[in-house]
C-alpha cells in the first residue's frame, strides 16, 4: 500500500524502509497463522508468559468478530495518531506529504519494540526524523515536529490520568474510607 501511494507521488520508495515494513507484514503474518507449542518440559517466567501468549491466542483466533473489532480498533488507532503528528507538522509549518507522515509514524510504532528508556523517549523521536526525511522533510522540521508530538502526548495523558483519577468511583472510595478511619482514629 505504501509503495502505491509512492507510485502515485511519483517517486521511488527507500528500500530499507520497504524491507521493514514487509519483514513486519510477513513476520506477522506468519505469528498470527503458526500455532507454537511450547514443550512441557520447559520452566520459568518465560515459558509461562508464551505459553498464556499461545494459548490466548488461540482464543482470541477462534472469536472472529471480537478480532475484527480489535483489528479495527487498531488501524483506527494508527491512523489517529498519524494524524497527531500530521498536525505537528501543520502547527511548525513542515513541508511532508501524507505518506511520509504514515511511513514516520509507522517506524516510530515499531520503534516501540526496541524501547531501552521509559515511554521509548528519544528512539521514537529518532525513528520519526528518519522517516520523515526519507520521505522529503528536512530533518530539522521532523525533529521540531517530533518534539511537538511528544509534548502533546505528554500533556493530553496527564490531563485524561488527572480526569480518569478524579471520576473513578473506587478510588473515592478509599479515600473516603481512609477519611473515615483517620476521623475514628483522631
Amino acid at each position: 500500500g505504501l509503495t502505491l501511494l509512492w507510485r502515485l507521488q511519483g517517486t521511488n520508495p527507500p528500500w530499507a524502509i520497504l524491507v521493514i515494513f514487509v519483514g513486519c507484514v510477513v513476520g506477522s503474518t506468519i505469528a498470527l497463522l503458526v500455532r507454537v507449542q511450547i514443550p512441557d518440559s520447559w520452566s520459568g517466567r518465560l515459558a509461562h508468559f508464551f505459553r498464556g501468549l499461545s494459548d490466548s491466542w488461540h482464543v482470541l483466533s477462534r472469536n472472529r468478530a471480537l478480532l475484527g473489532r480489535l483489528v479495527g480498533l487498531q488501524l483506527t488507532s494508527i491512523l489517529a495518531r498519524a494524524f497527531r503528528l500530521q498536525l505537528a507538522f501543520w502547527g511548525i509549518d513542515g513541508d511532508t506529504t501524507c505518506t511520509g507522515v504514515l511511513v514516520a509514524w509507522l517506524l516510530a510504532d515499531l520503534a516501540f519494540f526496541f524501547s531501552f528508556t521509559p515511554g521509548n523517549l528519544g528512539f521514537r523521536e529518532a525513528a520519526i526524523v528518519y522517516g520523515a526525511s526519507v520521505t522529503g522533510a528536512t530533518k530539522a522540521e521532523a525533529l521540531a515536529a517530533a518534539l511537538l508530538d511528544r509534548l502533546v502526548m505528554i500533556v493530553s495523558l496527564v490531563i485524561i490520568a488527572q480526569y480518569s483519577l478524579w471520576k473513578m468511583p473506587g478510588l473515592r472510595n478509599a479515600e473516603q474510607s481512609e477519611e473515615d478511619g483517620s476521623a475514628h482514629r483522631q
